[in-house]
């Protein structure tokens, strides 16, 4: 007698609780991706999206490397959730919500950061996974399409 053996390969997502909304204010930069001394890296889009790399890059260059060969990859960037997400600014005040990491089942819970905006340029960030930091703003002319499969 044939088995019949059904399997789903979709991963689990925990929701996230901020709604995305148009970032149309100057208190950041969009055109480029802010980076830490510790070289964790995030882009900030003008339709509230972010998307950052959850892993730790060696230097600037590296991360320049990474989203140079990887920027562009629809099919990497659509097949993984962790790193993209929403965020919004109120004053001098910024919160960043996004997937993370998930484990072997494929679960991805979602990471609140929150911090002060100290200029356009420099913001000072706490939240998982790098704790308390402070975040640079690199300019760059090419950066990924912020048009993803997880967030609508």
């Amino acid at each position: 007698m044939p088995l019949l053996f059904f399997c789903s390969c979709s991963a689990w997502r925990k929701p996230l609780t901020m709604t995305l909304t148009e970032y149309k204010g100057l208190e950041v930069r969009t055109d480029g991706f802010y980076y830490s001394k510790k070289f964790w890296n995030f882009f900030l889009y003008r339709n509230g999206v972010v998307l950052g790399e959850d892993a730790y890059f060696d230097s600037l260059n590296s991360i320049l490397f990474f989203w140079g060969k990887n920027g562009n990859n629809r099919k990497w960037l659509n097949n993984s959730a962790p790193g993209w997400g929403v965020f919004s600014v109120e004053n001098t005040h910024i919160t960043i919500e996004q997937w993370v990491g998930g484990d072997a089942g494929q679960k991805y819970p979602t990471s609140i950061i929150q911090g002060r905006i100290l200029n356009d340029t420099t913001l000072l960030l706490e939240g998982e996974p790098f704790g308390r930091d402070t975040f640079f703003f690199h300019y760059t002319p090419i950066k990924p399409d912020s048009t993803n499969r997880f967030i609508k």
